[in-house]
Parts: structure tokens; sequence; C-alpha cells
């Protein structure tokens, strides 16, 4: 039985019935958010009173979220460009030097995924205001918004150098090339793919990131998700399920576009039933 029968053919329907739930309860409330952003009510409503695009208009247009929007979008590229410079050199020390604490160090990178990110911004808010620097401050809030989105970079670039036959690049240094060389001609080539994935999916993790931003925003500089949540603790403003919805928009076609140049189904094979 080869590889891709045994997917489609090795695990029992029910199995399949709780992935389709699964992926149907994920979708829904995206779906919920993208629907009622076309909502003609004068209130955040579902189901939808009429159809109309001027929350969608209003969304665009408005001074407070198109600031925040934007804000957002520079802060994501920061922080995903950011942990791409530090992940990509931690991985290869992580997979190709040995040193003691190697492992420590490797639990210390992945930690901020299993830590709330109210106690990381909590924690960052703290140390900027013992050192006397970067507190409510774009360099702060970049700080934190890496410090979240690395580990992403970490774990898919350390999956693919650990994949990835070192023989390869061995041999393009017996040929002649040096260590950096065979680097940048041989083995980024292969594991390219990765790095993009990685740097994407940090880019949208911190696009939506709310805690670490809470903590170390300001009035005057509040990414999107703070904007959103500022908003609807004082009314039930339609503009923000437009919000939502161009928000899916960009992810959506984040995804494609990355999709178009690695091949993510490739990428993500392994993980199919």
């Amino acid at each position: 039985m080869n590889k891709q029968r045994y997917y489609r053919e090795g695990y029992p329907r029910g199995f399949r019935l709780i992935a389709v739930i699964a992926s149907a309860l994920l979708i829904a409330p995206a779906v919920v958010v993208v629907l009622t952003s076309f909502n003609s009510a004068s209130y955040l409503s579902f189901p939808l009173k009429g159809f109309s695009v001027r929350w969608i208009t209003a969304y665009l247009t408005s001074a407070l979220f198109t600031q925040s929007f934007t804000l957002s979008l520079l802060l994501a590229a920061a922080a995903s460009i950011g942990a791409l410079l530090l992940g990509i050199p931690a991985s290869i020390a992580l997979v190709r030097v040995r040193f003691p604490g190697r492992d420590l160090l490797q639990a210390l990178l992945v930690a901020p995924l299993m830590i709330p990110g109210a106690v990381i911004g909590l924690a960052l808010y703290a140390y900027y205001i013992n050192i006397g620097a970067l507190t409510r401050s774009f360099p702060g809030l970049l700080v934190g918004h890496i410090i979240i989105a690395m580990p992403f970079v970490v774990i898919t670039v350390v999956g693919a150098l650990s994949n990835f036959n070192i023989d390869i690049e061995n041999a393009a240094r017996i040929l002649g090339a040096n260590a950096i060389q065979a680097f940048f001609k041989v083995t980024l080539p292969n594991i390219y793919p990765s790095i993009m994935v990685g740097g994407f999916l940090a880019f949208i993790y911190s696009f939506g990131q709310f805690s670490i931003s809470l903590y170390l925003s300001t009035p005057d500089l509040d990414p999107l998700p703070v904007a959103l949540y500022s908003t609807l603790r004082f009314s039930h403003d339609p503009r923000v399920a437009a919000a939502g919805a161009v928000s899916i928009a960009i992810v959506v076609s984040s995804m494609l576009i990355v999709n178009r140049f690695t091949n993510l189904d490739k990428w993500f094979a392994g993980f199919r039933f």
C-alpha cells in the first residue's frame, strides 16, 4: 500500500468525520465575521438584516482604523523580518553545533508559544520600566512581537535543516565552495520553502497579536487588535466586523501567494489524512 493510498484508506471514516467537524468549527467564526461585515443594520447582528458594503467603506475611510491597520502591517512585517534574521542563525546553531545548554536554548526559543502573551507583555513592560527605555514605544512593541514570532521560524527551519542531507553541502565544499558559498548556493535553495512558511506564520501571528500589544501600546500607537478591542468596549460598531473581514482577506491572500511560490500543499503533505 503506497503512502497516498494509506492516507486515503488507512483511517476510519469516524476520524474523517471528526476532522470535517473540527474544520467547520474553526472556519465558522471567520465566515460569520465576513457575512456580518456586509450587514445593512446599524449595529453588529447576525443573521443579516440586509446586504450592504457601507461598513466596509466606512472602515476603509476611517482614520482611526486605517492608522491602526497600517501600524499592524508594518509591525508584523518588521517582526517577521526580525524573527527571520534571528531565528535562522539560531536554527543553524541548534542543528549543526553541539554545545552545553543546547537543549535548554531550544526550549527557550520555542517557549513563547506556550507562555500566555499577557505574561510576556507584563514582563516586558516591567523590564522596560526598570531599564528606563523602550516603554510605550514602537521599538519596545517590536521587541515583544519578535519574541512571540521567532518560535515559528525556529520550528520550521530546524525541521528543514534536520531533514536536509548535509552530504550535498559537503560535496559543494569539496568542489571548491567555502562554507558561506555552500550554504547560500546549496542549502538555502533547498530550505527556503520552510523559511517562507516560518516567516509567513510569524507575520500572521504578529498581525493578530493582542495581549502583548495591549501592555506595550499607547493611544497614539494602537495596533489593529487593540483598536478593535477599545471600540467594542463602548459600542457595537459594525466597522469591527469589516476590519475582521479585511484582515481575513489579507491572511487568505498571503496564504495563496506563499503557496504559489513555495508549494505549501507539498510542505503540509505529511500532516494530511
